[in-house]
């Protein structure tokens, strides 16, 4: 989804203009490889939070900025949570999206899948562990600006 040129969004959601959902199973060996290569140059810190967070998780969605969505694989639970990875220490860095993946794809399409970088879905939480929150004012404005009757 791409807005016109001439189209734009008003307050918290001004930024929004395209959103996109895409992933490949055959993808992700070279995602995690990518996200371990990170791991390693620039988040080898245990003792430091925002380096730990990108520890223990598996990558299935690239941002395509180095940021990726993952699961958190640290608490060894079956059914794992989805986190959001920056490598460049934006605000939405280590948000919980929802509690399994199936949650996930429900709470996101219920925002359209307004686009991966932080500042597209950011909008649609409250803080780090709200989760996506489809039912909060800005996901209700931004489904009745889509015209999509949820």
């Amino acid at each position: 989804m791409v807005f016109p040129d001439d189209y734009q969004l008003a307050g918290e959601l001004d930024g929004m203009f395209s959103g996109r959902l895409h992933w490949d199973l055959g993808l992700l060996k070279e995602l995690n490889d990518d996200k371990n290569d990170g791991l390693q140059k620039f988040f080898s810190n245990l003792n430091n939070e925002y380096d730990k967070v990108r520890h223990h998780t598996l990558a299935f969605y690239e941002v395509g900025n180095g940021d990726y969505f993952a699961f958190d694989l640290a608490d060894n639970r079956p059914d794992a949570c989805v986190v959001y990875l920056s490598h460049d220490d934006e605000e939405g860095h280590g948000y919980k999206f929802a509690d399994n993946f199936i949650d996930f794809l429900e709470k996101w399409s219920r925002v359209a899948f307004a686009g991966g970088k932080d500042w597209k879905w950011l909008p649609f939480t409250s803080n780090s562990k709200s989760e996506l929150l489809p039912e909060s004012p800005s996901a209700k404005l931004f489904r009745n600006l889509l015209k999509l009757p949820i």
